[in-house]
């Protein structure tokens, strides 16, 4: 899905860890954690239903801090949690995708598949 970043965060307690990214920023990501009340992630995972913010700065659940904290703009970012025996056990983040402002209907379902195909590698990786 040609996004200029994205990652995998795995919830670890009261925290969503970043355990693999790509993008601009992924040196400064890998391995850190944020918690799991605050943010679009956050979002997806305590609701465990799939976030697809435009605008993202603009909206009450993004959490500046962040991006502040690595210098990035994050515009649009689709979330999906992924699900495993019905408890999130970690979100999928893309974050603003190329040449447009939002993520299509097939990047969504796209997404969705991969979020389900890691979800079911996690539950046999138990």
């Amino acid at each position: 899905i040609p996004a200029e970043s994205g990652s995998i965060l795995l919830a670890e307690g009261s925290q969503l860890r970043f355990t693999a990214v790509r993008g601009p920023k992924a040196a400064a990501l890998l391995g850190e954690s944020i918690d799991i009340s605050k943010g679009i992630a956050g979002a997806c995972a305590t609701s465990g239903t799939a976030l697809l913010v435009r605008q993202a700065r603009g909206s009450y659940q993004h959490d500046p801090t962040i991006d502040t904290t690595i210098d990035h703009l994050t515009r649009t970012l689709l979330a999906l949690p992924i699900s495993t025996a019905g408890q999130v056990v970690g979100v999928i983040e893309l974050l603003n995708p190329f040449g447009t402002d939002t993520f299509t209907a097939d990047q969504q379902a796209l997404a969705k598949s991969i979020s389900g195909h890691l979800a079911n590698r996690l539950c046999k990786a138990d």
